[in-house]
């Protein structure tokens, strides 16, 4: 309503304002085929059922989004008692909306107000610096009934620990011109926690309401209704609930709701809330059950008008951490050096850059030692036995401030509520987070030959190396039980690295030695004994045990879970160099793994006997595979350049193959068999120098070298040639005669120049060849063939290609669920490269590629009802 209102003709009129509110969510009727909100194209609004004209002045049409909405389950709100259901509750009526400054600063019957000691906020965006609108919400509840109560809430993630208070201005009126309301007919209340049903804290206010007419903000927002909630006080409420449940025959439980008071207002703990982890707050208007026939309560239903404004946290923690970092390190000569390190950093403690809720809420504790060692030195030098040992050892202990079974009573407070040591201990080792981490590395354990070098030997003891760890992590918490993981890492390493001795058998026959005809006989040579030859093999154990701790208040087994990897890789690697220019490199990688029991392995096992056998037979059987893969390659310089009349031709020529076994899962390997695959690459190259070619003719030789100066025809100056300044006046210049010029051989000379420009050329040509085959059944052995089946063959091991899937049908599934392809390919390229020079400071580049493929796939899967082999969807 708004009186004295100058209207357009001239008159002073009162004009009274109607506000709309519409749920768009709840319509009362639904034309057509929509759905939802996604694709609103039109809106209209239409008056029905005037008899007269009427003239009407909107003010805004806006969309607006509440981030506060009813609450629907009212129940959940009511006072306890006896209720007998009726068809006045449902006639109860509760509205949310908004007043402000700006609109409703003049209304009636109570005019808005700010609350006291709320200043508004400029607008710095605007060049007049206006002041922002200052609002409140309304909670308007009409008719509502005895021990009913209405409610409105929003979801938040907050963390309250580091605040003191929680405010809010409260204020109450009214609705009804004749119903008189007095103090706590109507109370006020907010809710937080985890829910609104089973986790909360609840404060309750009776109100004080303000008459109408009034216009004082101390009178319009009067101290008594505001909320001014001492956050610590709702936690001393739930930990004096959880003292009185250890009680003895005590009925106190987490289920029913908990009341203590503040005054007049009322505190209310349910479940196990926490305000370490808001996820709801809950604004609402209770009207008070009538408990007794003499109280001032008259049980009839209420209806006001309640405004609340500016909820927030106040009075930050501002109490401070602290850190330390410490670090000794000392040296112990030439043996090695030992470190030690500490750390604490307090609760609070945190960077200069960190927000209120990131600083640490936790005492951190930990220490290590490292230490490297050469153990070596404790025997005589002349030993040469070189034993490097790591070893560090640390700790880290997290206490935390808070309960973190209860994450809003700090721990000390809570263990102070506890009467016997063994609680309080208990209570110690389950909020402790305590990791401890141990390591022992000898790495690289070996005798290095000392004094005089001698000559290598495949038996010589230098060439093994040994190397092991074990590591340890020990991690317990809240929430485990225990958690232990041990790593164990083993390997033996050899490595023999010769010189063997080149024999040419042909070098010292004279007739082969002094005729150079013969130089490709006489530079005839070989190796006995390969250059290298090196193997290792590595074990990898990793055994982890980890239990779940229990929780609960009820009685729940927990058992244990383990995680185990038993990794097994062995590695072959051997060079030998046939020839001076034949070379040849085999390596081989066989990666195994031991199939441990399930279960624990525990010594006072009645089975651990039988487990421990199952591993044994595992290792000796070198483990189960899971892949295999070899390679092969040989490097051939052809000694064509030997041949006198071919020493402009140098060549190479190259065979690389390879082959891979792939296992599959294990839990399909039995019907889908493995993968295995080959590939071989040949390589041929030549390089031709053509000017060695040209200079074996006498004639193209010297035009190559073009005509040399003698000492003659340098251009010195005679002894007895006048000087050049010296004139006679006779004419004594001596002309000398011209040579003749041969200009048929000048230009036969030049055209063959132009012809040799072809200087340098190389050929090359590299071929591929690769197959796959998916469920192949046997497992590879020595040199990754099934030797009592011979499966896949020697040739196709070392990179011969099979005419088709056929080769393999012996060795193949049965099973029709086989869904990968039977896939070749084959590829060339060619390549030619030149270089001509027709003239000098003229280089010309040629170069020539031809590149092929070809590549084939096919589906050969066993028929399911006959088991017949069938080819199908070939891709070409």
């Amino acid at each position: 309503h708004a009186q004295g209102i100058p209207l357009a003709n001239g008159d002073v009129g009162n004009v009274k304002w109607y506000q709309f509110k519409i749920p768009i969510h709840s319509p009362d009727l639904v034309v057509g085929s929509i759905q939802d909100f996604k694709s609103i194209r039109f809106l209209r609004m239409f008056f029905q059922g005037f008899k007269e004209p009427i003239v009407c002045r909107f003010a805004t049409l806006d969309l607006v989004r509440g981030e506060w909405r009813k609450y629907s389950n009212n129940e959940d709100l009511l006072s306890p008692g006896e209720w007998i259901p009726d068809d006045v509750q449902s006639e109860t009526s509760f509205d949310i909306s908004a007043v402000n400054i700006e609109e409703n600063g003049l209304r009636i019957p109570i005019h808005y107000v700010t609350p006291p000691g709320i200043e508004r906020e400029m607008n710095l965006g605007t060049t007049n610096l206006t002041k922002m609108n200052e609002q409140s919400m309304v909670l308007k509840v009409t008719d509502l009934i005895d021990g009913d109560a209405r409610a409105a809430y929003k979801t938040v993630d907050f963390d309250f620990r580091q605040y003191k208070k929680l405010k809010m201005f409260v204020h109450a009126e009214k609705s009804k011109e004749n119903e008189y309301l007095k103090y706590g007919d109507l109370t006020v209340f907010i809710r937080i926690g985890a829910d609104f049903t089973e986790n909360f804290y609840e404060y309750e206010i009776p109100l004080t309401f303000t008459d109408w007419g009034t216009s004082s903000a101390e009178a319009i927002w009067p101290y008594s209704n505001e909320f001014d909630i001492d956050l610590q006080e709702l936690v001393d409420v739930k930990h004096e609930r959880n003292i009185k449940m250890r009680e003895s025959g005590s009925t106190v439980n987490l289920s029913f709701p908990y009341y203590s008071y503040d005054g007049n207002n009322r505190i209310t703990v349910c479940g196990s809330p926490n305000i370490s982890d808001v996820e709801a707050i809950m604004i609402g208007v209770r009207n008070p059950k009538k408990t007794d026939l003499t109280g001032d309560d008259d049980g009839e239903s209420k209806s006001a008008e309640i405004w609340v404004n500016e909820l927030r946290l106040t009075d930050f923690n501002k109490k401070g951490g602290w850190a330390t970092t410490n670090r000794i390190g000392v040296n112990l000569a030439d043996l090695g050096n030992v470190i030690l390190s500490g750390s604490y950093s307090s609760a609070g403690f945190g960077s200069i850059d960190k927000k209120l809720n990131e600083t640490q809420k936790e005492s951190i504790t930990q220490f290590d030692i490292a230490t490297n060692l050469e153990i070596g030195k404790f025997f005589p030098e002349k030993t040469g036995i070189r034993i490097p040992v790591h070893f560090d050892y640390s700790e880290a202990r997290i206490t935390p401030e808070y309960n973190p079974l209860d994450p809003d009573i700090k721990l000390q407070k809570d263990l102070k509520s506890y009467d016997s040591k063994s609680q309080k201990d208990s209570i110690k080792r389950l909020t402790l987070d305590y990791t401890q981490r141990k390591n022992i590395n000898f790495i690289n354990v070996r005798k290095d030959k000392v004094g005089a070098s001698s000559k290598p030997r495949f038996y010589d003891v230098e060439n093994f190396n040994v190397s092991y760890s074990y590591s340890e992590i020990y991690h317990r918490n809240i929430d485990i039980e225990y958690d232990l993981q041990k790593t164990y890492n083993g390997g033996i390493g050899y490595n023999f690295s010769g010189n063997p001795k080149n024999v040419k058998p042909f070098e010292k026959i004279g007739f082969i030695s002094d005729n150079k005809a013969f130089q490709l006989i006489k530079d005839f040579n070989f190796y006995f004994l390969p250059k290298m030859f090196s193997f290792r093999t590595d074990m990898n154990r990793v055994n982890n045990e980890k239990k779940l701790r229990n929780k609960s208040m009820a009685d729940v087994i927990t058992f244990p879970y383990y995680y185990r990897t038993w990794d097994w890789t062995r590695v072959y690697d051997l060079k030998f160099d046939l020839a001076k220019s034949l070379t040849l490199n085999f390596s081989t990688n066989a990666n195994s793994y031991i199939d441990e029991p399930s279960g624990s392995l525990n010594k006072n096992d009645k089975d651990y006997k039988l487990k421990r056998d199952t591993i044994i037979d595992q290792i000796l059987s070198l483990g189960t595979m899971n892949r295999y893969s070899q390679s092969l390659g040989i490097n051939y310089n052809v000694p064509i350049n030997k041949i006198p009349l071919l020493d402009w031709l140098t060549m190479q020529a190259g065979y690389q193959s390879s082959y891979n076994w792939t296992a599959s899962p294990q839990s399909i390997q039995d019907f889908m068999g493995n993968t295995i695959a080959n590939n071989n690459t040949k390589l041929l190259s030549g390089n031709l120098d053509l000017v060695k070619l040209y200079n074996k003719i006498g004639y193209l030789k010297k035009i190559n070298e073009g005509k040399k100066k003698t000492k003659k025809d340098r251009g010195k100056k005679s002894k007895d040639e006048p000087d050049g300044n010296q004139q006679d006046n006779k004419d004594t210049t001596k002309i000398q005669d011209k040579p003749e010029v041969n200009y048929l051989k000048l230009v036969s000379d030049n055209v063959l120049r132009i012809l040799m420009g072809f200087r340098k050329a190389s050929i090359s040509y590299t071929e591929n060849n690769g197959t796959s085959i998916p469920g192949f059944m046997p497992e590879p052995g020595p040199l990754g063939n099934d030797w009592n089946k011979n499966a896949p063959g020697f040739g196709f091991i070392f990179g011969k290609q099979p005419d088709g899937p056929e080769y393999f049908r012996e060795w193949l599934t049965t099973s029709s669920r086989l869904n990968t392809a039977f896939i070749t390919n084959y590829n060339n390229n060619l390549t030619l490269r030149g270089t001509f020079e027709p003239i000098k400071d003229l280089k010309i580049e040629i170069t020539a590629d031809r590149t092929y493929a070809q590549n084939f796939q096919e589906y050969y899967v066993a028929d399911s009802i006959l088991g017949d082999f069938k080819h199908s969807n070939s891709i070409e």
